[in-house]
């Protein structure tokens, strides 16, 4: 009895170590994210911002698909001259999954959707809610000044941080897609 039981224990003990191996190897080959944070190579911080029609947009609910998300103001001159570049990968790449989330810091939304209805493609996702809520969002990526563009991947993390002297291009894209 003692030999049924010590094989018993053994062939238990055995398939606990083969399980325990399995998960480790498991957990090793898992996709792991980085931590959170604002700069290339970090996990893109979630929020929550309203878009012009009142509905809450949360950025992580596009995980899965990139997204280009564009820092900006109507009376700003870089943004003017940087925002048609932006509309033109959104419009080269929004086919194949591009998301355009852009965050506004105008201090008056008539003079927003003005813009907006001229200048931007249907499909796109414009956020402003108020501008104190849209500085928060500012703060929270360490935006210091607009035009900025932070191209995130479909796992979420940060792939490129740009400015107006370098906003997104066809290759950036090309590489998130």
């Amino acid at each position: 009895m003692r030999a049924n039981a010590r094989l018993v224990l053994g062939i238990i003990g055995g398939l606990v170590l083969i399980a325990a191996l399995a998960v480790g190897l498991w957990l090793g080959l898992a996709e792991r994210l980085p931590p959170v944070g604002t700069e290339e190579g970090e996990l893109a911080p979630d929020f929550t911002l309203d878009d012009l029609d009142g509905e809450p947009v949360t950025l992580s609910d596009f995980r899965g698909q990139p997204v280009l998300l564009y820092f900006w103001q109507t009376n700003c001159p870089q943004c003017r001259h940087a925002f048609p570049e932006v509309i033109e990968l959104y419009e080269l790449y929004s086919d194949r999954g591009l998301t355009l989330v852009t965050v506004s810091t105008d201090h008056n939304e008539d003079t927003l959707r003005a813009y907006l209805r001229e200048n931007v493609p249907p499909g796109s996702i414009n956020l402003w809610g108020s501008l104190e809520e849209a500085m928060e969002i500012i703060d929270l990526y360490a935006i210091s000044t607009v035009p900025r563009a932070v191209l995130i991947d479909r796992r979420g993390v940060i792939r490129l941080r740009a400015d107006h002297r370098r906003m997104p291009t066809e290759f950036d894209i090309e590489e998130v897609l």
